[in-house]
């Protein structure tokens, strides 16, 4: 019918959609974000927007104002529906304006399509103004507010929705809060019911509500929560200066991260965040801080590379690089840099920050949320890549880098004598090391820094897959075979280096090597010298994997130094040599279910997105293959379309509350499925 919402709505494609209304129900009477009720045609409108399409049918041109449009369409719809009202169904009257119009516009069936923007079309209703820092568009300001300025949603930390029930009165919450003034949260559920329902207009509430929050502030001048509330209902109607005062007033009664955070947020300008960040900084490393110190090793952390990248976004590159410099390095002046205290992954983050602003002049985009380009708060601090290419060139002298790689291992490398737990802890560097010699035609010295690796650690898998990569990059495929089948004689039960291998050996068409690669996999787990049991792969598989096993059969006991918890670490990569090796073995259908147990099984998203890729490249391959390419390339859609939907974009923030959204695996999923295999 022509008054589905599917065609007749007011969705405003530019405004965004309230989370709170996405996952559940917005009890915010006035909250500023589109909801689906705001979105819905009401009364008259769908005979409205059917009569935008053709202004000239009730008298206006197409450049008449909307103002004029809206008067003159509303009229004509009192004028020709109303008599028709108990006459006809809505669908009907629709019909009939339609017809008018093409009728009047002189369009004749199946030619009816306007291709001319409309002038007016019926809209949402804004239920209050931005506040005025929201809308300052308008005004002049110079280049350090224009990149600073924030006008994202409030942060999850600040929200009023659910503090109190809605059968809460305000005589009961009063007499509560009075009742308890220790109790925080019942002078922030009270400061949120006067702002919904208390007496006089928005401001008047809103100043109830800041009276509430002052009086709960002298029963509890040292809590970090109503400090907050009242601090971002305090800039709902104070000037910028007045709450920066107010900022410096509640970190003298608590020195709190998030106060210290708010009061960044709150300045405009490069050289006042930079000021308050070394504030921050100075708060991290005194006695005052009293927090858990892997915390306090994400906070400077964070202050750092958002100083960092303060200069950074305004064109001074040097001055960010000085400032990174002077923290990582020892000097006359620091003889103990403010990264010395720091947890090793922060520390190997920073020098990786600094590198890679070092030669290729930023830092790492995927520290932060996507959604804001301005700095903030730190999202991801997964290890990477830089972006080192054959293509491009390095510019930064290699004796130059290669002294920071240095500096950078040896600050890293804690006092411990466990080889494999320095390296784990300093693998990110090692594969940036290794990639940059690469890319500076210096395979030696690759191999080198990687054989120098595994003579110190022998037992690490990561450091056997990195020298297997540069001889695939630049070796012969024998010594690539070599390096791997070295690895797995040592390393039997990694699942890991098995994949490896058996792909090395799928890479030069030799399936019987990989399926002996794969075989070798599932056996190295278990003792079967004597046993008289026919121990098929599919059988061993099963048996890692938690699958069912043939009524009767007697799985086979682990070897020495094999149990429950090392056989679940090894998952992945045990799901991903059973579906490849029912592949090979020419069983489509149980590899393919392989897959989709996989999926179902494993717990970590990155685990689930590693199996998507290589589900989708096997079923890519297979529709490449295929006599019926409409259906598979069907089936293929289908899958994409299941991998994309039921994989999480939505990731809780480290260390802080709330959210954020991270669309990099389905951007991978769009772009690999585009190349060809």
């Amino acid at each position: 019918p022509l008054n589905s919402p599917t065609f007749s709505h007011k969705v405003n494609p530019f405004k965004v959609v309230c989370r709170f209304h996405l996952t559940g129900t917005c009890n915010d009477e006035e909250c500023r974000w589109q909801h689906l009720a705001d979105a819905m045609f009401s009364g008259d409108e769908v005979y409205q927007d059917l009569l935008s399409y053709h202004l000239p049918l009730v008298g206006l041109t197409d450049t008449a104002e909307p103002a004029m449009c809206q008067q003159a369409i509303m009229t004509y719809v009192k004028k020709m529906c109303a008599p028709n009202k108990d006459k006809m169904s809505e669908n009907d009257q629709c019909l009939l304006l339609v017809s008018q119009v093409n009728e009047h516009a002189k369009h004749v069936p199946p030619h009816t399509t306007f291709l001319e923007p409309r002038g007016w079309r019926p809209q949402q209703v804004e239920k209050r103004e931005l506040r005025e820092e929201e809308n300052e568009e308008g005004e002049e300001r110079r280049f350090g507010k224009d990149v600073l300025r924030k006008s994202s949603p409030p942060s999850e930390d600040q929200e009023f929705r659910y503090f109190a029930s809605e059968g809460e009165t305000l005589e009961s919450l009063e007499a509560a809060a009075l009742k308890e003034p220790q109790n925080s949260d019942l002078w922030i559920g009270l400061a949120h019911k006067y702002l919904k329902a208390g007496t006089g207009e928005e401001t008047s509430r809103l100043d109830q509500a800041l009276n509430v929050l002052s009086r709960g502030l002298e029963a509890n001048e040292c809590s970090e929560d109503l400090w907050l509330q009242y601090l971002e209902l305090y800039s709902r109607r104070s000037e910028r200066q007045e709450v920066l005062e107010m900022c410096q007033q509640a970190v003298e009664f608590i020195p709190s991260y998030k106060i210290w955070w708010k009061h960044l947020s709150l300045e405009d300008t490069v050289e006042a965040k930079d000021n308050v960040c070394c504030q921050i900084l100075e708060f991290l490393t005194s006695p005052e801080y009293s927090g858990e110190v892997e915390s306090r090793s994400h906070y400077v952390l964070e202050t750092l590379l958002y100083r960092t990248q303060l200069w950074v976004v305004s064109g001074r590159r040097s001055r960010a690089l000085q400032i990174l410099q002077d923290s990582l390095k020892q000097t006359k002046d620091t003889p103990t840099p403010l990264t010395s205290d720091l947890a090793p992954s922060d520390r190997v983050m920073c020098w990786l920050c600094f590198i890679n602003l070092l030669e290729f002049h930023t830092l790492p985009s995927h520290l932060w949320d996507p959604a804001d380009s301005n700095p903030g708060r730190i999202v991801c601090k997964e290890p990477f890549l830089m972006q080192w290419s054959e293509k491009r060139s390095v510019t930064t002298p290699r004796e130059s880098l290669l002294s920071h790689f240095q500096d950078a291992l040896r600050s890293c490398t804690s006092k411990s004598p466990a080889a494999q737990e320095n390296t784990q802890v300093c693998l990110p560097l090692y594969r940036n090391l290794v990639l940059m010699e690469r890319v500076s035609d210096k395979v030696s010295s690759a191999r080198g820094v990687c054989k120098r690796l595994l003579k110190a650690c022998p037992g690490s898998v990561p450091i056997c897959l990195l020298l297997a990569e540069v001889e695939a990059r630049h070796g012969t495929s024998q010594d690539t075979v070599k390096v791997l089948q070295d690895a797995a004689s040592r390393h039997g039960q990694s699942a890991e280096l098995h994949h490896a291998l058996a792909k090395c050996f799928l890479t030069q068409g030799d399936t019987d090597s990989a399926l002996g690669a794969l075989v070798t996999c599932a056996q190295a787990f278990f003792n079967l010298e004597d046993s008289t049991e026919d121990h098929t792969p599919q059988r061993l598989y099963s048996k890692l994997l938690g699958q069912p096993v043939p009524l009767g059969y007697t799985s086979p006991s682990y070897v020495e130094g094999v149990d429950h918890t090392s056989v679940r670490g090894e998952q992945l990569y045990l799901w991903l040599n059973y579906s490849l090796l029912l592949d090979l073995q020419g069983d489509s259908v149980g590899s393919a279910e392989a897959y989709e147990s996989a999926v179902c099984s494993l717990t970590s998203t990155r685990d689930v997105q590693t199996v998507w890729m290589e589900y989708l490249k096997y079923h890519l391959s297979r529709s490449q293959a295929s006599p019926d390419k409409m259906a598979a390339t069907k089936t293929l859609r289908e899958l994409t379309n299941r991998c994309l939907v039921s994989m999480p974009t939505r990731f809780p923030r480290q260390h802080s509350q709330g959210h954020w959204h991270d669309y990099s695996f389905h951007n991978k999923v769009s772009v690999d499925r585009t190349q060809p295999l």
